[in-house]
């Protein structure tokens, strides 16, 4: 972690996908203090849904998320940000 000026910027959204709510909390917290905009999630299909309809700079992706695993929710996801 940077102790100096914030990297992220007030446009570099993060999609955390974690089904366990305190890891992904403490992580959003940190990339928060970083500058980034944090969203999350607790499971695969809703990650994919939030990032089908508005689509993040950056996806942290916990592989066992629960009802979809994260090789699933990659496969899925379209390439370059268009459907």
């Amino acid at each position: 972690m940077s102790t100096g000026s914030s990297v992220g910027t007030p446009s570099t959204r993060v999609l955390v996908v974690d089904d366990d709510l305190e890891v992904a909390e403490v992580l959003g917290r940190y990339l928060h203090l970083e500058g980034y905009q944090v969203d999350s999630c607790s499971d695969g299909a809703g990650a994919l849904d939030h990032a089908l309809k508005d689509p993040p700079d950056l996806v942290i992706l916990d592989d066992v998320a629960n009802r979809s695993d994260g090789c699933c929710f990659t496969v899925r996801l379209p390439i370059g940000g268009t459907t």
